[in-house]
């Protein structure tokens, strides 16, 4: 296995007059602006509250709006692009790096909710036993029985499952209090079925296998039946949907899995990558003894009474690539948010945080992904929400 490792240092400079509120200015005369390729950065999702890029090593310049969430830099090779998006209380600031091999148009996940969000109650009656979902999530082994959901105002998809199917109502308009007829399986399409073993699992792994499905307007996981993933059959999707089966092992503080878009052909063996090892984390960043190739990936959280706040660093495989010469022995990926315009109150607390090393190797329709995470005095390991798995979705 080829043994990377990285030495990078982002450093913050200081200019004049910023030329949007809470942005960085440009520098005299336009800087890089004026020469070099133009690259469509859109942040998936939500608008950010602060963007700002650099090319290479040079000075942290303002991109160009050209409308909302897309954004227009004009870069020569490696470049660097900082968004924070959610608000004061759960800020989260991506950091990514991106070479002109990479392509025209890149996304920065931009899914982190504004605010708290109101809730309206929406009820009904379910005749099987299984599970009913709208944002929230309701289950009874009994049937038939009552759900109470609580839900977020806005369009929403009704979905109802047990062991066997799964049934849809799209699109529903909730702004109110809403009483649901009653969900009857009867009519829900069968789910079609795969049986995985696995490689590479260890003896203090443990091993989840689920489905997860990414609609217009929820993110579910649907549980496996022990190694047998549940499958919603194609003429079930609407056209935008997209499910993945990830299998996934852990003990706690290495993390490895494999994702795949189950088709037809999809192997039924799936082997898991690597642990990393040596791997220490630092509010600045991490170094590692050794990492597999592959996109890295570092998650750093801030979790209090406030809210969560959270810093993500992601090197993409061009950008990688660009600077192979210069990798060294011992991999340390540095970073500085010293930057015009950025707010210290969005970065994590340097005292108590919890943060996670990931490499992820994509080889077309299969993923691997091989982690560690570290608690630091005490920090602690964020819940999995559904902007986590909608990220994964719109990368």
């Amino acid at each position: 296995m080829k043994r990377l490792a990285l030495l990078v240092t982002i450093l913050g400079s200081a200019c004049g007059d910023d030329s949007r509120p809470g942005n960085p200015p440009k520098p005299p005369g336009g800087g890089s602006n004026e020469e070099g390729e133009q690259v469509l950065i859109t942040t998936a999702g939500n608008a950010p509250m602060f963007i700002a890029y650099r090319d290479g090593a040079g000075e942290w310049l303002d991109p160009t709006e050209v409308s909302t969430g897309n954004y227009e830099v004009t870069v020569t090779g490696p470049y660097e692009v900082v968004a924070v998006c959610g608000g004061s209380d759960n800020a989260q600031t991506s950091i990514r790096r991106f070479s002109l091999e990479d392509g025209a148009e890149q996304k920065v996940p931009c899914v982190g909710n504004t605010g708290s969000l109101s809730t309206v109650k929406v009820s009904g009656e379910m005749l099987q036993a299984g599970s009913v979902f709208m944002g929230d999530q309701a289950s009874s082994p009994t049937a038939p029985w009552t759900f109470e959901l609580d839900v977020t105002s806005g369009s929403h998809d009704l979905i109802a499952f047990n062991s066997q199917k799964i049934l849809f109502d799209r699109n529903l308009d909730i702004e109110a209090g809403t009483t649901i007829t009653t969900v009857d399986l009867t009519a829900g399409a069968a789910f079609e079925t795969k049986a995985f073993t696995f490689e590479g699992k260890r003896a203090d792994d443990t091993l989840v296998l689920a489905t997860d499905l990414l609609t217009a307007n929820e993110v579910l996981t649907i549980p496996a039946s022990g190694s047998t993933a549940k499958i919603i059959p194609a003429d079930a999707l609407a056209t935008d949907d997209h499910q993945v089966v990830l299998a996934s092992v852990s003990n706690g503080t290495a993390h490895r899995s494999v994702s795949l878009t189950p088709a037809a052909d999809s192997p039924s063996t799936l082997a898991f990558p690597p642990r990393l090892s040596g791997v220490r984390m630092a509010t600045d960043g991490a170094t590692w003894a050794s990492v597999p190739a592959g996109k890295i990936n570092l998650v750093q959280v801030t979790a209090d009474d406030a809210g969560s706040r959270q810093v993500s660093i992601e090197l993409s495989n061009g950008w990688l690539a660009a600077i192979e010469a210069g990798l060294v022995a011992t991999g340390e990926l540095k970073f500085d948010l010293d930057i015009p315009g950025y707010d210290a109150t969005w970065n994590i607390d340097p005292a108590k945080f919890h943060a996670t090393l990931s490499v992820i190797d994509d080889q077309g329709a299969i993923s691997y992904r091989s982690a560690v995470s570290q608690s630091i005095n005490g920090g602690l390991a964020p819940a999995t929400t559904r902007d986590d798995v909608r990220a994964r979705f719109t990368k």
